[in-house]
């Protein structure tokens, strides 16, 4: 699906747009509010209390997806493959395992998953060492990130494969 998308920019702006269309109409218009916490009582807790007044993080990785595969095409595939795996699983396991705090509340065991998930990434695509570099850096921006990062992490991982592989 996703090389689908990759060939079809209408369908990748078109599904981002819908997607920051539905994001926004629950803003605008409380009713629809409601939905979702009707999907919360059925599946559990998945919005943070932050998005429940703002754009919600999917939103804006439906955007970063957008714009990493308009900017940097086959790229975009590498880049978003480490990106979005690597910090979910950097969140998990920096949440659950803890460890030391490095910055802005990040841990050193979620920077060193999203480093190791980008090494086995590497090893899929055959370029492990370039990948764990990708990784490190990208890992290093989201410790810095602010709440686009959903937005940008797939964009920097996108650029900076594009720059080593490309």
């Amino acid at each position: 699906m996703v090389l689908y998308l990759l060939s079809d920019p209408v369908l990748t702006w078109g599904s981002a747009i819908y997607i920051a269309y539905l994001d926004y109409s629950r803003l605008l218009f409380p009713q629809y509010a409601g939905l979702y916490d009707l999907l919360e009582r059925a599946t559990g807790r998945f919005i943070k209390e932050r998005e429940r007044r703002d754009v919600s993080d999917a939103t804006r990785m439906a955007l970063g997806v957008a714009l990493s595969l308009t900017l940097f095409g086959k790229y975009a595939l590498i880049g978003l493959a480490v990106s979005i795996p690597g910090d979910a699983l950097a969140s998990v396991i920096g949440k659950t395992l803890g460890g030391s705090k490095i910055v802005n509340d990040k841990s050193l065991l979620g920077f060193m998953a999203f480093v190791i998930w980008s090494g086995l990434v590497g090893i899929v695509f055959g370029q492990p060492a370039d990948l764990l570099l990708i990784g490190a850096a990208v890992g290093i921006v989201e410790m810095f990130s602010t709440r686009w990062e959903n937005l940008t992490l797939g964009v920097w991982g996108s650029f900076l494969s594009m720059l080593l592989l490309g």
